[in-house]
């Protein structure tokens, strides 16, 4: 429960930050964490109006750490409520869509590769689960592939 984040790391830890920040930008990246973006008056003017807090029994069982409920009060007294039990990827029962994980890998490996590097290692990565044998990634194939686009970094 960090309501106002003073630091980018504060921010990384700030369940408030991180509400606002996806509610304003719809996603969340990297970038959000770093260079003074918590500092946004967008964010900033949202903070105050998000509430973190433990959750009982009355939620999950207290032995369950990774759900959380996230209520919505609207201006006209409405509240509408929404439980999670594991967020998307937490296991393979409730798999990420494959289009998040994407943006995902290219926001991370963008950081430090190419924009053509990235698509192509994402590229030979797709294919390793349609390799019929993995032996044919000792050969000049996918293993190959990867190599060459680390080297040109």
């Amino acid at each position: 429960n960090r309501p106002d984040p003073q630091s980018d790391l504060d921010a990384k830890f700030s369940t408030q930050y991180v509400v606002a920040r996806a509610l304003t930008d719809r996603g969340i990246t990297m970038e959000q964490f770093e260079n003074g973006a918590y500092r946004d008056p967008a964010v900033q003017k949202l903070l105050p109006k998000i509430h973190a807090g433990t959750y009982t029994e009355e939620h999950f069982p207290l032995d369950h750490h990774f759900g959380s409920v996230v209520t919505v009060k609207t201006t006209g007294g409405q509240e509408l409520s929404k439980k999670i039990f594991f967020q998307l990827g937490r296991t393979v029962d409730i798999p990420a869509p494959p289009e998040l994980m994407k943006a995902k890998f290219d926001n991370c490996a963008g950081r430090t590769l190419p924009a053509g590097r990235v698509a192509e290692i994402y590229s030979t990565i797709q294919g390793l689960e349609k390799l019929d044998d993995v032996r044919k990634l000792s050969s000049r194939s996918l293993l190959e592939r990867v190599r060459r686009a680390a080297e040109r970094v």
